[in-house]
């Protein structure tokens, strides 16, 4: 198709309105109305046959046809957008970081040192949220964001898989010395998600119906999981990874070498339109180089 005759003012509303999934914010980003921003998207399903986005409550969403179409031009006016100010994306130098809690706390902030250290030019903003999951509907609320979940995201996003979530037993240094098998956890309280410990007996191969277990402290989180654990109010559930530096230091033990797969994941995830940006690309590649292959 010649150039001349592909409809690029509709193309170009219809990558900003992809990215923020909202006519709103591609309007004011484009510095158009809503109305025209509208027009250009109406205009290329025309062409297309297909419509590109649908209404889902109070919400939008792309279609199955806008979700490809997505893919291929988000990223061709990102890869525009790193020829043309590749140079001028340095002065913007903050990068902003989104992550659910535990990963920022436990594994990303430690390891920051080391990313200042090589890109001391990016100044980091780090937030953290127990609402970053798999499924989004909205637009990114930083540059980078840090998700659990199985994956499946859309193609307007990029997504690198970090660290699988792998769970194991832990106990203070005092409870460990009388734990001499699996079963054996059954005489402490189990700290955590009943499902998760299921999952974790299946793996050892060991029958532990409710009516086996002790009554245990529940947390919404491995951190407090953890403290609990090295308080010696029971045995937890946690990811290694995460508490590499308790284990060392003998705070907590793991009595087996037991761990169970939970089928989840964390991901780095950003704007597959941002993949060529200097910073969000600098990022990517130490995080991915940083975790354990």
């Amino acid at each position: 198709m010649p150039t001349d005759s592909l409809p690029l003012p509709a193309l170009h509303a219809f990558e900003a309105a992809a990215r923020h999934v909202s006519f709103t914010r591609a309007a004011e980003e484009l510095g158009l109305t809503q109305a025209a921003v509208s027009y250009h998207i109406k205009r290329l399903e025309e062409r297309l046959g297909a419509p590109l986005f649908a209404r889902r409550g109070r919400s939008l969403a792309l279609t199955e046809a806008g979700e490809r179409l997505a893919a291929e031009v988000v990223d061709a006016f990102g890869r525009l957008r790193a020829a043309v100010g590749g140079e001028t994306d340095m002065a913007d130098r903050t990068l902003s970081i989104a992550s659910v809690s535990i990963f920022a706390t436990h594994w990303l902030a430690p390891r920051l040192g080391a990313f200042q250290a090589m890109h001391p030019e990016i100044t980091l903003r780090l937030a953290t949220s127990g609402d970053l999951g798999d499924s989004i509907d909205e637009a990114l609320t930083a540059d980078v964001e840090i998700r659990s979940g199985t994956g499946g995201f859309p193609p307007r996003l990029a997504a690198h898989r970090l660290l699988d979530v792998h769970l194991a037993c832990v106990v203070a240094p005092r409870l460990a010395a009388a734990l001499k098998d699996p079963a054996d956890v059954l005489s402490l309280p189990l700290i955590g998600m009943a499902m998760s410990w299921d999952a974790w007996f299946a793996a050892a191969g060991i029958e532990a119906p409710p009516s086996q277990r002790k009554p245990a402290p529940r947390f919404d989180s491995q951190a407090a999981s953890a403290q609990a654990a090295a308080a010696g109010l029971g045995a937890a559930l946690v990811t290694p990874a995460f508490f590499a530096e308790e284990i060392a230091a003998g705070r907590l033990v793991t009595p087996f070498p037991l761990t169970v797969d939970r089928g989840k994941a964390y991901w780095l995830v950003h704007a597959a339109a941002e993949r060529h940006r200097p910073k969000i690309r600098a990022f990517r590649d130490w995080a991915l180089a940083a975790v354990p292959t």
